[in-house]
C-alpha cells in the first residue's frame, strides 16, 4: 500500500485507531511506509480496519494498566506513539454525572499519561523516539457546554508542554496536536457555526507531517491556528466576545450529551 518510503522502518503505535482520526492517521502513515499498529477498545473493528490498510490492529483499553502494558509488549519496539484515544461527552457542567467526568479523565488524561509512562523510559535510554499527544484547541480555549472536556484537554496541553521542558535535550520529541472542531462520531449532533472545521484526514495529514519533520505543536486547520493565536493576544473579555460571535458557545450548549 505504501506510496513512498519517508517513514520506512519506523514502528508507530496509535491508540483509538479503529475509526476517525486514529484510523485516518494510520492510513496516512502506512502510505509513507511506516509499520503501523493500532489499538482500540473495539478489538474486532481494530483488526478489520487495520488489515484493510496493511496495519496491525490490537485490542487496547487505555484506562487499564494491564491492557496498555500488553499492547506495548505486543507492538515491541516503538519509534512513535500517537496518543489519540479520546471521548467527548458534552452538555452543561451540572448535568454531567461524576461517572461521565471520571470516564473523560480516565481516557483523555490518564490514558495519555499511561502511554507516555510506558514508552518513555525506552526512548530515553536510546535517546530517540517521538510521542504525539492529540489534544484539541479546547486545550487552549474554552466554550460553553464543554467545561469538563476542556478541563481534560487543558491537562493534556499542560502535560505535553511540561514534558517538552522536562526532557529537553534528551533526544525524545514531544509533539502536541490540537485539532479544532473535527467531523467525527464525537461531534455528531453538533454544528460548527462559523468555527473553522477539520476533517479527520486533515488531522491525519498534520500528524504525518509532524512525524516526517518533527515539531513541537500543530493546530489543525491552519485557519484555526490564526484565530487561536490572535485570541491569545486579546484581553479575555474581547476574546470571549469574538468567540461568541463565531458561534463557539452554540456548538455544544445545551448540546446532545448522547451524541
Amino acid at each position: 500500500m505504501s506510496s513512498n518510503t519517508k517513514l520506512s522502518g519506523r514502528r508507530i503505535a496509535i491508540t483509538g485507531g479503529a475509526r476517525g482520526i486514529g484510523l485516518d492517521t494510520a492510513r496516512a502513515l502506512r502510505l509513507l511506509g511506516a509499520t503501523v499498529f493500532t489499538g482500540d477498545l473495539d478489538a474486532e473493528l481494530a483488526v478489520r480496519e487495520a488489515e484493510a490498510i496493511g496495519a496491525t490492529g490490537l485490542q487496547l483499553d487505555v484506562t487499564d494498566d494491564a491492557s496498555f502494558v500488553h499492547f506495548v509488549d505486543q507492538v515491541g519496539h516503538i519509534d512513535v506513539l500517537v496518543n489519540n484515544a479520546g471521548v467527548m461527552p458534552t452538555g452543561p457542567f451540572i448535568d454531567q454525572s461524576q461517572a461521565i467526568v471520571d470516564q473523560m479523565f480516565e481516557v483523555n488524561v490518564y490514558g495519555t499519561m499511561r502511554g507516555v509512562r510506558l514508552v518513555l523510559p525506552d526512548m530515553l535510554a536510546r535517546r530517540g523516539g517521538q510521542i504525539v499527544n492529540i489534544a484539541s484547541v479546547a486545550g487552549r480555549t474554552v466554550a460553553a457546554g464543554m467545561s469538563n472536556y476542556c478541563a481534560t484537554k487543558h491537562a493534556v496541553v499542560g502535560l505535553t508542554r511540561a514534558l517538552m521542558r522536562e526532557h529537553h535535550g534528551s533526544g525524545v520529541q514531544f509533539t502536541l496536536v490540537m485539532p479544532t472542531f473535527t467531523r467525527t462520531r464525537m461531534t455528531e449532533g453538533a454544528t460548527s457555526k462559523r468555527i473553522p472545521v477539520a476533517e479527520p484526514t486533515d488531522v491525519a495529514a498534520g500528524v504525518a507531517r509532524a512525524i516526517v519533520r518533527p515539531r513541537d505543536e500543530l493546530i489543525v486547520p491552519r485557519s484555526a491556528a490564526a484565530l487561536i493565536h490572535v485570541a491569545d493576544l486579546l484581553p479575555r473579555r474581547v476574546g470571549d466576545t469574538v468567540s461568541r460571535a463565531l458561534g463557539a458557545d452554540e456548538m455544544f450548549y445545551p448540546g446532545d450529551a448522547s451524541a
